[in-house]
């Protein structure tokens, strides 16, 4: 009886590690709810998707990766899709932000056009091309796969009674590094032939724009708001039409050190800033 006992212990034990291995996985995920579609609708919407027809253009393989802006705090993007391109990186459209370890971002993308079925991919890094990149994965060394999100998020009331039915996808995601981050958006399987699709991109929790940059010199210092303005505004108005390289430099040494004495910035911060202007080759020559 004893023996018997013990083995069911084990038993029960055996059966709730899987369990409590995919409770972790979801906390490690920072999913805000459980999805309101299982994976087995994205099996089917992937047949559905390689059943169809599909005539819009389609890239064959890598592109160049241009980014179409750096998101900002605060930031609302409009903006449009190729349709039927979530297997074609190289026409999808990429954003990229700076984002410092243990921030949480809420990335919403909302459709505008009805037929539209948005979807998105994060990425921790940039790079210059798409290859190696897809939604689930990438084998390219310069962008590390993190997320992908699909159907999590009801699409808009206007578009109830549209040929779709299909969600939008948003969520609250704890960034694991600090640097730049990279965001994919494109359209999984869209209706009604409409071709380009329009989309709402909102991202919030980020504490600056992207990091100061001089003369293509980056400091990794964040770029904060200060004055109503970005850090990078008030950097570049003192490029403007200086005395001298040696003027300059001193105008960006006394800026930064106003902002070391408002506890905006450190003095390590201070120094990066003005080695890259001390770098640079501002005034340009006429």
């Amino acid at each position: 009886m004893k023996l018997r006992k013990i083995l069911i212990q084990i038993g029960v034990l055996l059966l709730a590690i899987p369990v409590m291995m995919l409770s972790c996985q979801k906390l490690d995920n920072n999913d805000p709810a459980p999805a309101k579609k299982d994976n087995i609708q994205l099996s089917e919407k992937m047949a559905a998707y390689e059943s169809l027809g599909i005539a819009y253009e389609k890239s064959v393989g890598p592109s160049d990766l241009i980014y179409a802006a750096t998101l900002c705090p605060g930031n609302d993007i409009y903006a449009s899709a190729v349709a039927f391109t979530i297997n074609y990186p190289a026409n999808w459209m990429y954003y990229k932000f700076y984002g410092v370890a243990g921030q949480n971002v809420n990335i919403s993308l909302v459709r505008v056009s009805c037929q539209m079925d948005p979807a998105f991919s994060l990425f921790f890094g940039t790079s210059a091309t798409t290859e190696g990149i897809y939604y689930g994965g990438s084998t390219n060394p310069d962008l590390q796969w993190l997320i992908f999100r699909d159907d999590n998020l009801d699409p808009p009331a206007f578009c109830e009674n549209s040929c779709f039915a299909f969600w939008d996808p948003n969520g609250i995601y704890t960034l694991p590094y600090t640097g730049w981050y990279t965001l994919g958006v494109y359209d999984f399987i869209s209706c009604g032939g409409v071709n380009l699709l329009n989309y709402h991109l909102t991202i919030n929790g980020l504490t600056a724009c992207g990091t100061i940059v001089i003369d293509g010199c980056d400091t990794y210092v964040n770029n904060l708001m200060v004055d109503g303005y970005y850090m990078q505004y008030h950097i570049d108005q003192l490029a403007v039409n200086p005395k001298n390289h040696g003027a300059y430099v001193s105008s960006v040494a006394r800026l930064c050190a106003g902002w070391v004495r408002n506890g905006l910035i450190t003095i390590a911060e201070k120094d990066a800033i003005v080695a890259c202007a001390a770098e640079s080759g501002i005034p340009y020559p006429d």
